[in-house]
């Protein structure tokens, strides 16, 4: 049984060392952040992909297909650093984004819902896998925030899940942007982040990001932009660990 243990364990790692070698499949849903509303626009960068409106794989550039805004976003900078630290060889992007949506849009009946449903279409039509879901929702709630909340999020991220091929989800915070701090909001983001049974982990806090990085109507600046991309980047890696962490814990549980 213990040999049973070890060579799970064993296949874990090389999986996380062979990964430096493929294509790494990012989804994104959420608020402007994770969209083009923000300041820098990008061109192409090698390497560097996304999933246009017919699902297929095109080179990206600002704006993204299924993004809202027409400006600058993080992926292009994440992607290149991505390439650049050997993370992955090619990096494939797909941001269904609107700014001011909050989870209750996104769900049946919401203004954003048949967008949701078109994409989450698409995704299974070209039968596209992804390694990680960003979620990056919070600050379009603070104002409508009840105590429905809770519920409407796990429900929505529990049906994505359900109908979209993924590895691992990264859940940020972000709920301020020059207001006070939401901690009952933040608290409920926490406790969907460290759901691991359900691969979820935490991704970056973006209440850290410096004033310098968010403009007065909340977009990120061009030096936010690349604040941010560094952020999720090491949200990335630390779930790498945490993952690793979780799953050698429960074979050991199963197995001892």
């Amino acid at each position: 049984m213990l040999l049973v243990v070890r060579l799970a364990y064993l296949w874990m790692l090389l999986w996380c060392v062979n990964a430096n070698g493929r294509d790494l499949y990012i989804l994104a849903v959420g608020d402007s952040s994770l969209g083009n509303c923000n300041a820098q626009s990008y061109g192409n960068v090698e390497g560097v992909y996304q999933i246009g409106i017919d699902g297929n794989v095109k080179p990206a550039r600002d704006p993204f297909d299924w993004s809202a805004c027409a400006g600058g976003s993080i992926w292009m900078p994440m992607g290149r650093i991505i390439i650049e630290q050997g993370i992955a060889q090619k990096v494939i992007i797909m941001p269904v984004v609107v700014p001011r949506a909050g989870v209750r849009d996104w769900l049946p009946g919401g203004s954003q819902s048949a967008l949701l449903t078109r994409a989450i279409e698409t995704i299974s039509k070209k039968n596209i896998a992804f390694d990680f879901v960003f979620w990056q929702q919070g600050l379009s709630d603070v104002k409508s925030f009840d105590s429905s909340y809770k519920n409407n999020l796990w429900r929505l991220t529990k049906e994505i899940g359900l109908k979209v091929k993924a590895d691992r989800w990264l859940i940020a915070q972000g709920s301020s942007c020059r207001s006070p701090l939401r901690q009952d909001l933040r608290a409920i983001l926490s406790e969907l982040a460290n759901a691991h049974i359900m691969s979820r982990y935490n991704g970056p806090d973006l209440d850290e990001l410096p004033p310098i990085s968010v403009d007065q109507a909340c977009n990120l600046t061009g030096i936010g932009q690349r604040n941010a991309a560094a952020l999720w980047i090491e949200a990335i890696k630390k779930s790498e660990i945490e993952s690793k962490k979780f799953q050698k814990e429960t074979l050991l549980f199963y197995f001892r």
